[in-house]
């Protein structure tokens, strides 16, 4: 004898069409903070870009231009899959409520959003060898910013799209900073205090708190820090975030499974710097 469900294929229906909502809604903490890439294909992908043009004086009118050698750099994004079984027995009821409806959509989003962002903290840890380094070992303050912000400036990096990422003990530690809470830079630490963070010393600042995917790695005392700008690092997708909703006999439960197939990749360490911060 088979067990029939109780299957709502309106609710079904309703469902994936509030997850796509949320998906335009919910935005991941890195989103329009890196470069992005869609519709890849193959199980990799190569990022190919010269790493810097220098023009030339022409000589006479007629002469020939000669052919600059310049350095390409082809670093490789790996393709990840990301999927979850969920067992969700709403779609069972004879009449699915609208609010645990858009709470399961939410749920699978932000549970997307995170590993999609994971991603990228994990892209920053592994090419962390590679980057410049900055030690705080008193803790993020605005003496440590100013010479992250000179590694940038020497280097001529853009002025515009500058991030750093931290967690919020790197905010505590910003806020204990006298310098940071002196009258010059009044409006802008109550715009930390106040988790309305925009710029701060021409940095724009990412928080993350503890993530069951991870999150920064704290190594010891040492929190892993990154301080980058946009042209710095990119993400990229194989498949944007979707959902499948499925009925299983053996479980005797429908199966909602939030799916997603991204990479992030470092692409030019000049851009990125880590920041290895002692959090007390």
């Amino acid at each position: 004898m088979s067990f029939t469900p109780g299957l709502n294929t309106l609710a079904i229906k309703q469902f994936s069409s509030e997850f796509m909502l949320q998906v335009q809604k919910m935005k991941r903490s890195f989103d329009g903070k890196t470069l992005e890439i869609y519709d890849l294909t193959g199980s990799s992908y190569e990022v190919k870009f010269a790493k810097q043009w220098a023009m030339k004086k022409r000589g006479a009118y007629h002469s020939t231009v000669a052919t600059t050698a310049v350095e390409y750099r082809k670093p490789v994004m790996s393709r990840n899959e990301y999927v979850q079984n969920i067992s969700s027995d709403i779609f069972e009821q004879t009449l699915v409520n609208a609010s645990e409806l858009r709470i399961q959509a939410e749920n699978a989003v932000a549970a997307l959003n995170r590993i999609q962002d994971q991603e990228t903290l994990d892209a920053f840890e592994a090419d962390r060898g590679s980057m410049e380094t900055i030690s705080m070992a008193s803790g993020m303050t605005v003496d440590k910013l100013i010479e992250v912000g000179l590694e940038f400036n020497n280097k001529n990096i853009d002025q515009e799209d500058r991030y750093i990422v931290a967690t919020p003990y790197e905010m505590a530690s910003l806020l204990k900073d006298a310098k940071a809470t002196s009258s010059d830079y009044a409006n802008q630490m109550y715009a930390l205090i106040s988790g309305k963070i925009d710029n701060f010393m021409g940095f724009k600042f990412n928080w993350f708190g503890e993530m069951e995917e991870g999150g920064l790695v704290l190594d010891g005392a040492v929190r892993h820090c990154y301080a980058y700008t946009k042209k710095g690092i990119l993400n990229g997708w194989w498949m944007r975030p979707t959902v499948t909703t499925t009925y299983k006999d053996e479980a005797f439960s429908h199966l909602v499974l939030p799916r997603v197939i991204c990479g992030s990749k470092v692409i030019d360490t000049d851009r990125v710097l880590s920041l290895e911060v002692t959090e007390s």
